[in-house]
């Protein structure tokens, strides 16, 4: 129900509605002749006794204190008070230290000192206000006030004038805090002392004339009505607009006599004179609240004041169907009215003492026995029950901010289900579906069962956690299986994508393979917190099997990464391969969880990394036949110089093995004066486009093969080494050796390009000087080719080393292909004094001989280049 408290004295006017502050503007009412008036000052007149006589004087100053109608509004008490408000704010600092690489927050709250910021005024506040706004808010600005004192004594030279600062807020706050709390214990003992009786009951609820005409129920007379009724305090009403209103006045007169008057009255408030007032208790408060003070100096003839006070207050309800029994009493400081309802039936909202016509209540009758798969709805059945003697309208909502996956009947509760004209003592079940909300595999839904009037309120105004609220109220929790635990793989698995376990493994490491892996769900998820996970194990097949195998470890128990993982997420272990046969295989990674639903979807109970293929391989790769080619032993037109191992050789280019020929005494061929080819197990060697057959012919070649590997990276024990003889041919004559594009660092001249120009005479001529000067060698023995020129505009050239035939042969001269090999021997020594053209040969582009077909000893060489 409603209580509207009244106060009425001479002074007339308004206040402004509303909780809080509020000040509206002074009106004055002025009724006076040949009188000058000063408002800004108060109201002076100077008044003459003989010329006064039938003049007068009205001030007027009226303030209203209503408080809000809305029924929303839970009955309450209402203060006013005067206060300093005092301007602070709260300023957050982001402070970091490098050194731990750590980051926290710290709230600063800093007061204005400075008495232009701040204000004194008068606060309306309401009950709740008080314990729920102004309390709290004392008492964290306290705790954050003690925070930075002791935070400021700490320092190593505190700023006193800062401590005396925080030490005075301290004492402020403990002094608002400790008055608020009189307030609000004298307030609930009045209201204990009215609920038990004893305050001063009110009297005369009723006119004196009709305790005067009352009659019993055949209309007699009766003797002590007048007195009995005049005693009761206590006021029965229904709902549906009727109201119950009662006045009270009081009248004060006073005279004086002067001839001068001045006079300034102020009033502010309600009811009684006093600082702190309380005004009632009821739903619609109206009055005036605040204190009275007036100032005179009279010099009048005759003057005369009459003050004329009535308050008062009105009972009522708007709901039919409403019943209330309320007991008023006066309040032992300002007289003011104290109301307790005893008894009665209420509604929208319920007040104490009453039966509530609205009763909704819900039941909790089933939830998932265990958590449900991530995509399906966890599924609960409630009952909702309306235990009033009564039918009612109610509403089923969600407190829960994720609305949209909470689903009753297939309809969200985003917005409310309403359940109209629900039966009085009835009963209905109800499914109520929660799909996950965003990322969250755990989270509880409170679902609320309210009275249809009393929800709209609530979305009014809010939560205002008043028990007078009839609602009822379950907390479905939504759980979710989580999929098992992710792994993949980390370090060089991971990069290569490929594990190789050799020999090196066997002979360093005891046959334990290290395995690295990680969480993909590190740091936000570790392996740890999952309850589920019960192992993380490596598994292996060799490549074609269908089954796997479980990886052991050094004790030979399974391998386990999960009891390994660090705080960012990896881990290691050591796999023990020694009872693993050799061969090529797939290993995977997998994460399992205690099992969980009879089909529940892929990854709920393991996790798979990818496959990464292998090769475990331990024993290096040895000779096939102990008979290298050529087989004989002789080296004759179509043979093959090759080896076979009894494995693949690593044959990826460039080859990780080299090569060496020793032919005779004198020649040793390495390098690209070899030609190799490495194909699955064999390497085959040539010198054909090397070497001439002249130069090899009859004599006896050993072969060296060094660092030869498997596929594993296994290497061949020792040096590969056989020896063979090239057949000795008569017929055998000497290859010239053609070597092209021999690349100088020197700019192309046209002049190159024509034979016959002086420029290329010039320039063949002092090359075939210093040839000779350097390998000491005819120089018959070499032949210009072509000059030509590079993409890039330097001189190429191609020359041919040849044989030099038995008439023109002297004691130095050599083969071909010995001589090229004396050629590449000396340019690396070549400089610039002694042969300027050589020295501009350029070093990063290697020689390229090819042997070249037979050249007819006897033919005419005369118009050769030399």
């Amino acid at each position: 129900f409603g209580i509207k408290l009244k106060d009425k004295v001479t002074e007339q006017g308004q206040m402004c509605n509303g909780v809080g502050v509020a000040f509206c503007k002074q009106t004055y009412k002025i009724d006076l002749t040949n009188t000058k008036v000063r408002e800004n000052e108060g109201l002076e007149a100077k008044i003459k006794a003989s010329s006064n006589k039938d003049s007068s004087l009205t001030v007027t100053t009226t303030y209203t204190l209503r408080t809000s109608s809305d029924p929303a509004t839970p009955s309450n008490h209402v203060f006013l008070t005067p206060v300093l408000n005092v301007k602070y704010s709260e300023t957050a600092n982001i402070l970091f230290n490098i050194s731990s690489c750590n980051a926290w927050r710290d709230n600063i709250t800093t007061w204005s000192l400075d008495s232009r910021d701040n204000i004194n005024l008068f606060s309306v506040s309401t009950y709740m206000d008080i314990t729920a706004t102004e309390l709290p808010a004392l008492r964290a600005l306290l705790d954050d006030a003690i925070a930075t004192n002791t935070s400021l004594s700490q320092e190593d030279s505190p700023d006193p004038v800062l401590l005396e600062q925080e030490a005075n807020k301290i004492s402020k706050l403990q002094e608002a805090i400790q008055q608020w709390t009189l307030v609000v214990q004298t307030v609930d003992s009045w209201e204990s002392e009215a609920a038990d009786g004893n305050l001063t009951a009110m009297s005369n609820l009723v006119s004196n004339d009709m305790a005067k005409s009352a009659r019993d129920y055949d209309l007699d007379a009766v003797a002590k009505a007048e007195g009995d009724l005049k005693g009761y305090h206590a006021i029965s009403f229904t709902g549906s607009g009727q109201s119950y209103t009662y006045q009270e006045d009081a009248i004060a007169s006073s005279q004086s006599t002067s001839g001068t008057k001045w006079k300034n009255t102020f009033s502010f408030g309600n009811e009684v004179d006093g600082m702190v007032l309380v005004m009632g208790h009821g739903g619609d408060i109206e009055g005036k609240a605040g204190y009275k003070r007036e100032d005179e100096s009279e010099d009048l003839t005759t003057s005369g004041k009459t003050s004329t006070g009535t308050r008062g207050f009105e009972l009522g309800d708007p709901d039919l169907g409403d019943k209330f029994v309320v007991d008023i009493y006066r309040d032992p400081i300002y007289n003011g009215f104290v109301f307790t309802t005893l008894r009665g039936s209420s509604r929208c909202p319920h007040e104490k003492n009453t039966y509530a016509r609205e009763q909704p209540r819900i039941v909790l009758v089933q939830s998932p026995l265990t958590p449900v798969f991530p995509d399906s709805p966890a599924v609960f059945t409630v009952s909702l029950i309306n235990d009033a003697n009564e039918p009612a309208y109610t509403v089923l909502y969600s407190k829960f901010e994720g609305g949209s996956t909470v689903l009753v009947e297939g309809e969200t509760l985003v917005a409310a289900h309403t359940y109209d004209d629900m039966p009085a003592e009835s009963q209905l079940t109800q499914e109520i579906w929660i799909y996950r909300f965003e990322d969250r595999y755990a989270f509880d839904v409170p679902i609320a069962f309210v009275a249809e009037c009393e929800y709209r309120l609530y979305k009014a105004v809010g939560n205002l956690g008043s028990d007078d609220y009839q609602s009822s109220e379950v907390v479905l929790q939504a759980r979710f299986l989580e999929a098992c635990s992710l792994v993949e793989w980390s370090s060089e698995i991971a990069r290569e994508q490929f594990f190789l376990i050799n020999k090196d493994v066997k002979d360093n490491e005891g046959n334990l393979f290290e395995v690295n892996v990680a969480n993909s769900e590190s740091p936000g998820r570790p392996w740890s917190a999952n309850d589920r996970l019960e192992d993380v194990i490596l598994q292996y097949r060799r490549v074609g099997d269908m089954l796997w195998t479980v990886a052991r470890n050094e004790t030979n128990d399974v391998v386990d990464f999960a009891p390994h993982e660090s705080e960012y997420g990896f881990s290691r272990v050591k796999w023990n391969v020694a009872s693993v046969a050799d061969g090529d295989y797939e290993i995977r990674t997998m994460t399992q969880c205690t099992p969980a639903g009879l089909d529940p979807p892929e990854g709920i109970n393991q996790a798979f990394s990818t496959i990464i293929q292998g090769r475990i391989d331990r024993v290096a790769p040895t000779i096939f036949s102990d008979v290298p080619e050529p087989a004989d032993g002789v080296f004759s037109a179509g043979d093959s110089i090759s080896i076979e191992f009894t494995e693949d050789i690593l044959c990826t280019q460039p080859y990780s093995f080299t090569a060496t020929m020793a032919v005779g005494t004198s020649l040793t061929l390495s390098g690209s004066k070899i030609d190799v080819i490495c194909e699955g197990r064999v390497i085959r060697l040539s010198v054909a486009n090397r070497v001439s057959a002249a130069t090899l012919n009859g004599q006896k070649a050993t072969v060296t093969l060094a660092g030869v590997t498997d596929m594993a990276l296994n290497e061949v024990v020792g040096d590969v080494s056989w020896t063979f003889d090239f057949e000795d041919d008569a017929n055998v004559v000497a290859q010239p050796i053609l070597v092209p594009n021999m690349v100088f660092g020197i700019s192309w001249e046209d002049d190159f390009g024509n034979t016959r120009s002086s420029a290329y005479k010039t320039f063949v001529s002092n090359l075939i000087q210093e040839l000779t000067g350097l390998t000491d060698a005819p120089s018959a023995s070499f032949e210009v080719k072509r000059l030509h020129e590079s993409e890039s505009g330097q001189t190429l050239v191609d020359l041919l080393l040849l044989p030099v035939s038995e008439s023109r042969r002297r004691e130095t001269a050599m083969l071909p292909d010995k001589l090229l090999s004396v050629l590449q021997d000396a340019l690396t020594t070549v400089t610039g004094a002694s042969s300027p053209l050589l020295s501009q040969l350029s070093t990063t582009d290697p020689l390229t001989p090819q042997v070249q077909p037979v050249i007819d000893n006897t033919s005419d060489r005369s118009n050769d280049n030399r």
